[in-house]
């Protein structure tokens, strides 16, 4: 028995296999835009994180000076502007400040501000703390009078 080939039906002049250059724009329009929009939030992401750290070290170097003036290693005057004399890393546009204010009896009350310049000279992040902290003069005046 003689097998005849299978006569394949012609394909319709009009219908292609392939892509449209309409539909080549329209794939290469949302990749363009879902890759702005991935690099934006990158970039977003990005910035956070820098942030973040800053205020973590903002916060940190708050906390240790605020505990140096508690310990007596400062003296509880009002300061401003002052570098940071640490062994660790500090970048070099931090600076703190320190207001002391007199509180009811023998308080005082302590804040203590780390600020960020940025490179016009304008502070764009800070970071404060405040505690009431007992007047180390009373206790200064208190043995001299014991002394006597």
């Amino acid at each position: 028995m003689i097998r005849r080939k299978r006569r394949q039906p012609e394909a319709d002049p009009r219908s292609r296999n392939g892509l449209t250059i309409l539909e080549v724009l329209l794939a290469l329009g949302i990749f363009l835009a879902s890759a702005t929009i991935i690099t934006d939030l990158l970039g977003t992401g990005t910035r956070a994180s820098v942030e973040g750290r800053l205020r973590s070290q903002m916060a940190l170097l708050a906390e240790s000076q605020m505990a140096e003036a508690g310990a007596g290693v400062l003296d509880l005057n009002s300061v401003s502007s002052q570098s940071f004399e640490t062994d660790i890393e500090v970048e070099e546009s931090l600076t703190w400040s320190m207001e002391v204010e007199e509180g009811e009896g023998d308080l005082l009350t302590v804040t203590v501000t780390v600020e960020h310049t940025n490179d016009q000279d304008e502070v764009d992040q800070s970071f404060s703390l405040t505690r009431l902290m007992r007047d180390p003069q009373i206790w200064i005046d208190a043995a001299e009078d014991q002394e006597e």
